[in-house]
């Protein structure tokens, strides 16, 4: 090794590297756990493209687990010597408007809505709700209908929602809907 420390692990070493590059660095070599074998090297590193290969027949975590403190030192050098990291650039957050999403969600509250107004308007004697309330309700319940009917002009809605022409008609529909049934509601109240 080329701190002049030799390791040897005895049957964790699995073999020793053959038809090594020039120019590799020899790291480890085998031996009989009393003379080192150099010409069996048992860890190599060297230059490949843009990158390093290190190469080895030891079982490594082995030793550094069962031979002693020197073999950790040496797996912690080996990591750090020959293994490079770089944080990856943060991703950009995607910039703009969800319109699927958006759409998505005043396409429920449009059909929400509408149901809760039909059931209201239904019971409309029942509650109590007044002549010029439910045509002040009706009133916003055609408007909701009429800016659902421009975002259906592109086919079916749910069909629809990744387009940006349909936002504008669909949030019209859901806020008028919505305010017919405020309408509604406020006049049981009242």
């Amino acid at each position: 090794m080329k701190n002049a420390t030799w390791l040897y692990s005895t049957y964790a070493s699995h073999g020793y590297l053959i038809n090594v590059p020039s120019g590799a660095e020899v790291i480890t070599v085998q031996g009989n756990g009393a003379t080192p074998d150099y010409n069996r090297p048992s860890t190599i590193a060297y230059a490949f493209g843009k990158g390093r290969v290190v190469a080895t027949g030891l079982t490594i975590e082995y030793s550094v687990a069962r031979r002693g403190p020197e073999w950790k030192v040496f797996f912690k050098a080996l990591l750090k010597e020959n293994l490079e990291f770089s944080t990856p650039k943060p991703k950009p957050k995607p910039s703009g408007i969800n319109f699927i999403a958006l759409n998505f969600f005043y396409y429920r509250q449009y059909n929400k809505m509408m149901e809760k107004f039909n059931g209201l308007y239904t019971n409309s004697t029942e509650l109590g709700i007044s002549n010029e309330t439910l045509a002040d309700a009706m009133n916003h319940k055609l408007l909701a209908e009429e800016s659902y009917a421009q975002a259906e002009e592109y086919g079916p809605v749910i069909a629809n929602l990744q387009r940006i022409a349909v936002f504008t008609a669909l949030r019209d529909a859901s806020l008028h809907i919505k305010e017919a049934v405020r309408i509604l509601e406020e006049g049981i109240t009242t």
